[in-house]
């Protein structure tokens, strides 16, 4: 794949705000473990350096009809699992946060301020992080701005934590333009900390996520999603390492440690190397499942062939069936429809019952235990390299995970077409396609292969045992007896150039006196003795009989 030669100039977040950075200085002694409960490790991205480069390159691979990068032989996409895993955000048991909507008047009272004086710092239901911050961010900042407050310092206290999350949220993952906080993140954060349900922040971070990647690559100027969340995603993958490390396994914080982990990996350090990279990675230079990753993953629902995610600006679907490979379980032809037509924006209005359909059918997604094989069939590498049958989504109503129909179908009749390469042969189940190897080992070359019984050029027992016997064949071409001298014919004086024609790999050295010639040994590697002559350890310069 060509990658875009002028990238586009996306925005996203590349510097983390300092304000933000010193809430949470200020407030992480006396509510961090409250925080890192709704939180997990995200506070971790505060210290990330972002990498704008390499997501506006991965842009250039994503593909919003399949929700996956596709690259040379392969796909992948970020999935629950591994998000949850990053983050150290909880996901079993828990249902899917629902996005909430509220005014600007009841965002400023359930902040506890009075709606006259602060209703004009709400804009187009955005507000400001540096207003928030003045007024929760420190420790005296109720002291500093009591006049604007109706409640007491007890309850402002107990809506510190709730703020700060509700602006990290704002700013570091579903990002707004002009380093602004979308307001209606403001009550699905008092749903988190006070809601009667456990419900988990991820299955939205990965739909925003995938929404501002197909935004993107039709055009759009801003990536509405996490891109440092992404960008470690991103990065782990592509630095492959074994995937039973022990050590991985264990580390509970796989953001802070991101760095240290990928310290080892000589990964490219500017644009063209990027671009080469990209271009010509194959699946097997991978790490397909990532260590930290266990437990049962996520694959379906039982009337579609995908998941409907609950975005916080729309509905997104999400197709682990096409990336098993990533939970270590065998890839076949997935079962998948064109899901770039299921992509739903609330457009200001939460459609509120269908939201509640999604989150009563959450329970019932279909699961599966997590392997440890990230192979593919040799079915599934065939029709994922030829592109045309891409096109052709699955029959409705089909059960399971996997097109046994279409896989069948490609097995009788396209893959005995496609050629078998190493990278391939590295992917594939072992030895699923050795038969395939054998048929075209086995096909004669053209050419007629001599018996080595039959040539009459190589010594015989008889010859190797007295070699005087063999003499009698050619008493001229060679006689020990007479010193190791070749006996030859007066008529013909030999060349360098009739050396080469017959001896080949045998060099020659040349004297002043063309008549007189010696033998010389090429003792280079790739130097193998022919079938007349051995090298006898006893006069280099004269060769023997065997």
């Amino acid at each position: 794949m060509q990658i875009n030669q002028n990238l586009p100039d996306i925005r996203m977040m590349t510097e983390v705000p300092r304000t933000l950075k010193e809430w949470w200085g200020n407030i992480r002694v006396a509510y961090g473990n409250e925080i890192m409960l709704h939180l997990g490790s995200l506070t971790d991205l505060l210290n990330v350096e972002a990498n704008k480069l390499l997501i506006t390159l991965m842009i250039e691979f994503w593909q919003p009809t399949t929700v996956t990068f596709q690259f040379t032989d392969f796909e992948i996409t970020p999935t629950l699992e591994e998000i949850s895993q990053i983050a150290d955000l909880p996901l079993a048991g828990r249902v899917p946060l629902a996005p909430r909507t509220t005014s600007g008047i009841s965002f400023v009272q359930s902040l506890g301020l009075r709606v006259g004086q602060c209703l004009r710092r709400v804009d187009e239901g955005r507000v400001k992080l540096d207003y928030l911050f003045k007024r929760f961010g420190r420790r005296d900042s109720y002291d500093r701005f009591h006049q604007e407050f109706f409640i007491s310092r007890v309850d402002w206290e107990k809506l510190r934590a709730i703020v700060f999350v509700t602006a990290f949220l704002g700013i570091m993952i579903f990002p707004k333009k002009k380093g602004c906080v979308d307001i209606n993140l403001l009550p699905m954060v008092i749903f988190m900390f006070r809601g009667p349900i456990r419900v988990t922040l991820v299955p939205m971070i990965l739909a925003e996520i995938f929404r501002s990647l197909s935004l993107c690559s039709r055009g759009y100027d801003h990536f509405k999603g996490s891109n440092l969340l992404l960008q470690i995603w991103v990065l782990e993958h592509l630095y492959q390492r074994h995937a039973g490390n022990g050590a991985e396994a264990n580390l509970r914080n796989k953001i802070r440690s991101h760095a240290t982990r990928l310290s080892m990996w000589d990964a490219p350090n500017d644009e063209d190397g990027w671009r080469l990279f990209l271009t010509h990675l194959t699946g097997n230079r991978i790490q397909w499942r990532l260590p930290w990753i266990h437990g049962r993953a996520l694959l379906r629902t039982k009337q579609a062939y995908f998941i409907e995610l609950i975005g916080l600006e729309g509905f997104q679907p999400y197709a682990p069936l096409r990336v098993l490979r990533q939970f270590g379980i065998t890839q076949g032809i997935p079962l998948w429809s064109n899901m770039a037509l299921i992509e739903v924006n609330y457009e200001g209005r939460i459609p509120i019952e269908r939201i509640a359909t999604l989150v009563q059918g959450w329970c019932g997604i279909l699961d599966s235990d997590m392997g440890f094989e990230p192979w593919c069939t040799p079915e599934y590498y065939t029709w994922f390299m030829i592109g045309g049958i891409l096109a052709r989504p699955s029959y409705e109503g089909i059960l399971g995970f996997t097109d046994t129909q279409r896989s069948n179908q490609v097995g009788m009749e396209l893959l005995n077409l496609i050629p078998i390469t190493t990278t391939m042969y590295q992917q594939v189940i072992p030895r699923s396609i050795d038969h395939l190897i054998h048929a075209v080992d086995d096909e004669p070359n053209g050419e007629m292969e001599e018996d080595p019984e039959e040539d009459p050029r190589e010594p015989t027992e008889e010859m190797e045992e007295d070699p005087e016997e063999y003499l009698e064949h050619d008493p001229n071409l060679y006689d020990p007896r007479d010193g190791g001298v070749m006996h030859i014919e007066d008529e013909h004086v030999p060349t360098v150039e009739d050396a080469h024609s017959e001896y080949g790999s045998i060099g020659f050295n040349e004297r002043e006196d063309s008549n007189n010639w010696e033998w010389k040994i090429d003792e280079s590697p790739e130097y193998h003795p022919g079938p007349y002559y051995v090298v006898d350890d006893d006069d280099d310069d004269a060769p023997t009989w065997p």
